[in-house]
């Protein structure tokens, strides 16, 4: 096992939607590091893309990567219900493109992009720096030393865990 140092401004775990925006909207200088755990972005697909079309107006993604919702429907063993859709619009997004996307949008920066990592763990260091462990796919420890660390990892919290500022839920619903 080769074990090998990257320094950054910031450590970004996860390469979904929250990771990948927070590296597209990083100014231009700002050394960034980001963790993925897929061998590509937005594949495999883990959430349902479904927003509302005012946030996705907010956030300007482009109309062509969602389709608007007109109808909602409830069913369960004896029952089916169809709900009127009033004020706010929900919308499918294409989610593999929109990761695409928002990966795209920092492709000009000062930025890394770690494909079939796996965050391990991290500590703050007395400097007051973030050293982290990550592992590739082929065993490859590596370290990384940052200025901040971001925990895009979802419900996972891998690094406020690590940090134990959170604890992982028990249960999902």
């Amino acid at each position: 096992m080769t074990e090998k140092t990257l320094t950054c401004d910031v450590l970004i775990v996860g390469g979904g939607p929250a990771g990948l925006f927070v590296a597209a909207t990083l100014p231009d200088d700002v050394k960034t590091v980001v963790v993925h755990q897929d061998a590509e972005i937005g594949l495999p697909i883990r959430t349902s893309g479904v927003s509302w079309s005012s946030d996705v107006e907010k956030l300007g993604i482009p109309p062509e990567m969602c389709r608007v919702l007109d109808v909602a429907e409830a069913f369960s063993d004896r029952a089916h219900a169809v709900l009127p859709i009033e004020k706010e619009v929900p919308v499918m997004l294409d989610t593999p493109v929109l990761y695409k996307w928002l990966a795209a949008k920092s492709d000009h920066k000062d930025r890394t992009l770690l494909l079939s990592t796996k965050f391990l763990t991290t500590r703050q260091r007395d400097d007051g720096l973030y050293e982290s462990e990550i592992r590739s796919r082929g065993s490859d420890v590596e370290r990384v030393v940052s200025k901040y660390i971001v925990d895009g990892s979802g419900w996972h919290f891998a690094v406020l865990s690590a940090l134990g500022l959170r604890q992982k839920p028990e249960r999902l619903g």
